[in-house]
């Protein structure tokens, strides 16, 4: 039996009081009640330092300094029923000598409200948390109001989106969840504890519960891949007995619903527990790779173009107008965790010569090997699976300061790798000029200064 269903036998009248309420969270806390000795199976200890919760709660209990905690979310958090607020509440219960302010996020001037006090501490340290639920708003949205939503400093933040959201392709775990968790640790230069939340299932009857279920597939997806926390309220609803009387109008919980969502998370909070949690990546600050120039392999090569050059104190590798189409070669091994990815052209023209347009033709190779290891002595399988060529100009004006030209070639792009748990995952990127591309029309070099490639949002 479910501790939602546990605590609600006991109670004869079957409901959610604020006194059931309340035996909830005890329970929950307290491994030798009944409830408690129920959930040992299903909650694992794990060591403090390793969850997502534990630098905040020793931050608090430490009385060192103030805490910020802030969700970035839809209505299933807006208001004082939902349980962002009921876990407000919940930190003032726990530390009176606490004062707890929350902020509410109001849609109608894309800004907070007054804050409200829930208490008044005993002590100088205040907790306070900003509840930027915006109702009918997605990631983008709270993406674009990011600088307002956020303090300048945070502690931890909750991402709680999906029911929002349309599509359920890769697409909405690396342009939306991912995209809108980046910018967030961006803000924050990585301090904030950043926490997905796999929002309550839509009602059977809703035409779009399939897809909400696997938006939360996809948000636990980004969390496991980033090494960030993830909640699964899904599966919290989902092993409720007649779980959709949780939910209120197809998509919102009901009070009895939000309550179940706090206290379940104040559980994981107060005692650092793993239930219904997702193993996690390390944490990777990897977000783009570089191949220089000037060590790429000429490999088709005319009138000595393709070369290496040296070019106002830069190493690059010179184009030069050749009488043929002139290639170099460059290699880059993509991170496991990355879906998609932008390419890059970095180059520059000298002072000779009158403006035009170069001609660049990128073309790329993924390499793969059979199987998941290989045994000693064998060797490797390499697969060229060469791409449609992707030709355009992109303007060159030379000029004394050496323009630097920051040109985007493939965009959102595999590379040709499938799926993001491929095997091995290194890719052959040619840069190449075509003398045959009646659209080059610059009569002079342009220098290579190297191919970026970067994570997609």
């Amino acid at each position: 039996m479910s501790t939602y269903n546990r605590v609600v036998a006991a109670d004869e009248n079957a409901s959610l009081a604020p006194t059931v309420r309340a035996r909830l969270a005890t329970e929950m806390a307290d491994p030798t009640s009944e409830v408690g000795v129920s959930l040992s199976g299903t909650f694992a200890p794990t060591d403090l330092a390793s969850s997502s919760f534990a630098h905040i709660r020793a931050k608090i209990e430490r009385d060192l300094t103030d805490v910020n905690i802030a969700v970035v979310g839809d209505s299933t958090g807006a208001g004082t029923t939902r349980w962002p607020y009921l876990f407000a509440q919940h930190l003032a219960a726990t530390y009176p000598e606490k004062t707890v302010v929350l902020l509410a996020w109001n849609v109608g001037t894309d800004s907070y409200d007054a804050a409200t006090t829930i208490q008044t501490g005993t002590g100088a340290r205040t907790v306070t948390v900003y509840n930027g639920s915006a109702s009918g708003e997605n990631t983008a949205y709270s993406q674009s109001y990011l600088a307002t939503m956020l303090p300048a400093t945070c502690d931890l933040v909750f991402i709680n989106h999906g029911h929002n959201m349309t599509g359920t392709d890769n697409s909405i775990a690396s342009n939306k969840f991912y995209a809108l968790g980046r910018s967030i640790l961006a803000w924050h230069s990585r301090a904030a504890s950043l926490v997905m939340i796999g929002q309550n299932p839509k009602s059977t009857a809703d035409s779009a519960a399939d897809d909400q279920l696997t938006r939360s597939v996809k948000a636990a997806k980004v969390a496991a891949r980033n090494g960030w926390g993830y909640l699964n309220v899904t599966q919290l609803f989902l092993d409720q007995p007649s779980w959709e009387t949780l939910i209120a109008d197809g998509t919102h919980p009901t009070e009895a619903g939000s309550i179940l969502w706090a206290d379940y998370i104040w559980g994981l909070f107060s005692n650092a527990r793993t239930n219904y949690a997702t193993p996690q990546a390390p944490t990777t600050d990897t977000e783009r790779v570089w191949i220089p120039g000037h060590t790429m392999l000429p490999t088709i090569v005319v009138d000595a173009y393709p070369a290496p050059a040296e070019k106002v104190g830069w190493p690059t590798m010179e184009f030069g107008n050749a009488s043929g189409s002139i290639t170099a070669i460059g290699s880059a091994e993509i991170p496991p965790h990355w879906e998609a990815v932008d390419v890059w052209f970095y180059w520059i023209v000298g002072t000779e010569g009158t403006g035009g347009n170069v001609g660049w033709e990128i073309r790329y190779s993924p390499q793969t090997r059979i199987g998941e290891e290989i045994a000693s002595g064998s060797t490797t399988t390499s697969i060229n699976n060469t791409q449609t060529p992707i030709a355009a100009t992109y303007e060159a004006t030379p000029g004394a300061n050496y323009g630097q030209v920051h040109t985007k070639v493939l965009s959102n792009t595999t590379l040709g790798i499938a799926g993001i748990d491929g095997t091995t995952r290194i890719v052959s990127i040619w840069a190449r000029r075509l003398a045959s591309n009646a659209a080059d029309t610059y009569a002079d070099s342009a220098y290579l200064l190297g191919i970026m490639v970067e994570r997609a949002l």
